[in-house]
């Protein structure tokens, strides 16, 4: 799986955010938010988003626990 569909799916997973996302390449998300979208609902996405990278980076860390490890 790649990086763009386990943010997405990341962000899915926290409640509230009311947004549409998803994976349109490898490192790319679209993010399709309601046309009356306010200004406090784009702030709260901006951090829904900021969590889900935080938690994507911590699985990514998890996986791969020799990394930074010296040989």
């Amino acid at each position: 799986v790649d990086g763009a569909t386990r943010l997405a799916d990341r962000l899915r997973e926290r409640p509230g955010t009311g947004v549409l996302v998803n994976a349109v390449r490898p490192h790319r998300l679209r993010l399709m938010p309601a046309l009356d979208v306010t200004d406090d609902e784009v702030d709260f996405l901006l951090e829904a988003l900021e969590g889900a990278l935080d938690d994507a980076s911590a699985d990514a860390a998890a996986q791969a626990p020799m990394a930074g490890r010296p040989v």
